[in-house]
């Protein structure tokens, strides 16, 4: 299956109109309404990867299209789109995958979740409201077939902020990008509360121009292509989704479970390995254990400082429980386990 990030470069190619990258032909284009899709191979594997293009300003985009992730509605542009999927695609290659920007990443969620196609999609919307219409099920049983689920294999990818993050429910795991620092619309932000009317509007405005330009495929496109080896190395492992038990679903190295990398939802990049217990550890956390056990004491210390008529015992006492207190918390910091 084509990586991540050839996909990435395959949507901006077909939304942007952009190179078609190395290895890579257009081998279909086709338009159902205001979707329009381009199906690319690639000339050494044969894998098929087909890109759906984002919202093109088009009013119909809004209407119909992107107003289903919603709605729920299944619409004739979204039938059509899933019947050509299956009948050009998923009956004649054995190696297929899905990606799209905005728009287009919702729907390609829904080809995933219909065929279990692998993939991804950039700063899209989520299709599980158009899933749940009992249109889209008779649709599928028309075709003869049954929605697969959403491929291990797909995940949405977005940029930190972005004005789509939660339009529509979420059917594939989300990965996200810092892509750009806060400052700006953080200053923004903070004008909001200022009295003065104008200074209010233009705040209000920064912060709407902040998002709307987050949302932008070429900006993650570019940020992608510009990562040195290992750190794209580290992208697309972080992007490779491991089952470890019943219950925890993170990503990771398939190939090595007995560590893992990932980024967690704040966005910090994790290692965890197994201790000589079997027992998943963080390998790369610092430690402030002792760090805390130093503030402690030194709040012991300011507090005898600044009381200066203490008795000898009375001091003893306050050294004595912060001292206990720092112990303490310095075990339960060090109990951190998974």
């Amino acid at each position: 299956m084509a990586n991540h990030i050839e996909l990435i470069n395959l949507s901006n190619a077909t939304h942007n109109g952009g190179t078609t990258p190395d290895e890579w032909n257009i081998i279909d284009t086709k338009s159902f309404g205001s979707i329009t899709t381009q199906a690319y191979q690639n000339t050494i594997t044969k894998e098929v990867v087909l890109t759906i293009k984002g919202t093109d300003g088009d009013l119909a985009d809004w209407t119909v299209v992107n107003a289903s992730f919603a709605t729920g509605n299944y619409p004739k542009e979204i039938q059509d789109l899933v019947s050509y999927a299956y009948n050009e695609f998923e009956t004649k290659y054995d190696n297929v995958s899905v990606t799209g920007f905005s728009q287009g990443g919702g729907l390609a969620e829904l080809l995933s979740y219909t065929f279990g196609w692998g993939g991804n999609g950039q700063n899209s919307p989520g299709a599980g409201n158009i899933v749940v219409n009992p249109q889209y099920f008779e649709h599928i049983s028309e075709l003869g077939i049954q929605a697969k689920g959403v491929s291990n294999d797909f995940v949405t990818i977005i940029e930190d902020g972005d004005i789509v993050d939660n339009f529509g429910s979420r059917l594939s795991d989300v990965f996200e990008l810092n892509l750009t620092g806060d400052s700006s619309l953080l200053y923004a932000i903070g004008g909001i509360l200022v009295p003065e009317p104008l200074a209010k509007i233009y705040a209000i405005y920064k912060v709407v121009s902040e998002r709307i330009g987050q949302h932008d495929i070429q900006k993650v496109t570019d940020y992608v292509n510009n990562l040195s080896d290992d750190e794209k190395a580290s992208l697309l492992i972080s992007l490779k989704k491991t089952t470890f038990d019943d219950n925890l679903v993170i990503y990771g190295d398939p190939s090595n479970p007995d560590k893992i990398t990932f980024t967690d939802e704040n966005g910090d990049y994790q290692e965890w390995g197994k201790d000589k217990n079997g027992n998943y550890v963080q390998t790369n956390a610092t430690d402030y254990s002792d760090i805390g056990k130093t503030a402690i004491n030194q709040i012991g210390s300011l507090i005898i400082m600044n009381n200066q008529d203490f008795s000898n015992i009375e001091k003893i006492a306050v050294s004595t429980s912060v001292a206990t207190i720092a112990d303490f918390a310095t075990y339960k910091t060090k109990r951190k386990i998974l």
